[in-house]
């Protein structure tokens, strides 16, 4: 086949590509913050203990200033004999004030508030300990503080805004801007999801999933498979709406946009696949582990720990060993959301389950870049499910896929290193599933049955309850009744997944618990596998 013949055949590939890059790069353009000034408030709350306060960056210096001013008078009033020894706003920050921010690990006590931090610094460090957590208690009290000290700062400076909007559970205008944006996300993506259904007749040469084509598929009809660009597309206009509104904390949108920047090389070689049939899983893998390289980068999210002894020394004291760890991490979740995308709703409808639980910690913790980005994959996803359950008129692609388990991989990254009061394992524990079905995969390939471990077959636990249960209650081969078989299977997965999610939501913190259920559900697992098989 000539180089014309090739280029002409991958054609439509390439200009998809290229337009999401071009579109990505503009928006990461667009949306760089440039100079960002950062309110900085010191005050001497006595003789041996001074309290610190610094906010997340704005555009402009004037909106700097006049926050500082409110943080200052907010002190004062508070606390008239204190000294406020600086009220500035500086446009560069110091290694320690951008761990101060990124909620990393300080060697200081300090207690976070919606978009800032504050320090609590002593000559004895016990005095500053003892004063952060009597404001940290007096800071979640429903009731209004009397006493005239730091602990009633916490309060009153966690309400300042510069006319952009905070994460805070209690906010009925923050939940009123998170469900607009959530809806924005469903209807962008089930727009191109109907378009794409519509113009099928001109891209099915490229775009069909044929049926009998491999052991694992099980449609009635010809369907296409690039799903996954609705879901693409929906992340960029919501990044779009997000910056063009200039409503909510400007890092918080340009964390999000480097997040959907770092995914591309994951999208582009599921997408590529989708169109050519070409691209091999290790092709995939390596693209989706080098996006997750790009996120290291991007936007520092690097696993530095998982609460095992000796292990979280070597990632903390190897960095490129703690990246290359996460990279792996990345390409093994993203392969196995791949796996699980079997049946009509079955990835989609996990993933949105999955992506409520990550969006409702990061709420718990003042989280804004990952619940920005879990409630926005979430709406794109819920617009795909109209038309992908239980009809299955579009499928998700191994671009869909792909992308879905790097954002997935991604928020679970972000949300331990940005908050060290989330338990690695709670991610770990909301991604058991997917994770667990490659890994018992695996094994079971290799080990038991001597075959390669990539070797496809039809013996995933979705394809036994297929197999096993449903095809005996609906029997007939007509394709409206397999079309039936196919949907059926995906709430089996939900609800299983949801036994294990809910419980993992009121233990988020707590890495013993959180391994308990995480065995719970590898026991509960290979006894289901061992009933049906």
């Amino acid at each position: 086949m000539s180089i014309l013949a090739i280029t002409k055949r991958h054609l439509p590939a390439l200009l998809i590509i290229a337009a999401l890059a071009a579109t990505l790069v503009v928006a990461a353009h667009r949306l760089h913050p440039g100079t960002l000034f950062y309110p900085d408030i010191l005050m001497k709350a006595s003789d041996t203990v001074q309290v610190g306060l610094l906010k997340q960056g704005v555009r402009s210096q004037q909106q700097c200033e006049k926050e500082a001013l409110g943080i200052k008078q907010a002190m004062q009033n508070f606390c008239p004999t204190c000294e406020i020894l600086r009220a500035r706003c500086v446009d560069t920050l110091s290694p320690r004030q951008q761990h101060l921010l990124s909620k990393k690990a300080v060697d200081l006590p300090v207690m976070h508030i919606p978009g800032g931090v504050i320090t609590f610094e002593a000559d004895q460090r016990d005095i500053a300990e003892q004063t952060c957590r009597e404001a940290a208690r007096q800071a979640q009290t429903s009731g209004p503080c009397i006493l005239q000290d730091s602990s009633q700062m916490a309060i009153a400076l966690s309400a300042l805004s510069a006319n952009q909007i905070e994460i805070t559970p209690s906010s009925s205008t923050t939940l009123l801007i998170l469900l607009k944006l959530t809806l924005f996300s469903a209807l962008v993506s089930c727009a191109v999801c109907g378009l794409l259904i519509w113009s099928e007749k001109w891209h099915a040469p490229f775009s069909h999933d044929a049926i009998n084509s491999g052991p694992q598929k099980f449609h009635a009809t010809a369907v296409p498979r690039i799903g996954g660009l609705a879901i693409a597309c929906a992340m960029v206009a919501a990044i779009t709406a997000l910056d063009l509104t200039d409503i909510l904390m400007t890092d918080s949108v340009h964390g999000f946009a480097m997040l959907a920047l770092s995914a591309l090389p994951a999208f582009a070689g599921g997408l590529a696949e989708d169109l050519t049939k070409k691209v091999g899983v290790l092709a995939r893998l390596l693209l989706t582990m080098a996006a997750g390289v790009l996120a290291s980068v991007l936007i520092g999210a690097t696993l530095t720990r998982l609460d095992v002894p000796g292990l979280d020394n070597l990632l903390q004291y190897w960095p490129l060993l703690a990246i290359a760890f996460t990279a792996f991490a990345v390409g093994g979740a993203a392969n196995a959301i791949n796996i699980i995308d079997g049946y009509n709703g079955l990835a989609a409808g996990y993933a949105i389950l999955a992506l409520a639980a990550l969006g409702w910690v990061s709420m718990q913790v003042g989280d804004q870049v990952v619940l920005l980005a879990s409630l926005s994959m979430l709406g794109a996803l819920l617009g795909f499910g109209v038309w992908n359950w239980p009809g299955g008129r579009i499928f998700l692609g191994d671009g869909g896929a792909y992308l879905l388990g790097f954002w997935l991989a991604e928020l679970g990254v972000l949300l331990v290193m940005r908050n060290p009061q989330v338990s690695p394992w709670f991610p770990l524990v909301i991604m058991i599933y997917p994770i667990w079905e490659t890994l018992f995969s695996m094994y079971r390939r290799k080990i038991l049955r001597g075959y390669s471990a990539g070797h496809p077959d039809a013996l995933h636990l979705h394809q036994l309850i297929h197999q096993r249960l449903i095809r005996i209650a609906v029997g007939s081969k007509q394709a409206a009744d397999r079309t039936r078989r196919n949907s059926s299977v995906a709430p089996y997965a939900w609800v299983g997944t949801a036994l294990f999610m809910l419980p993992a939501l009121s233990i988020w913190d707590s890495t013993p618990l959180l391994l308990g259920l995480a065995t719970l559900f590898v026991t509960g697992y290979v006894w289901l596998y061992l009933r049906i098989v």
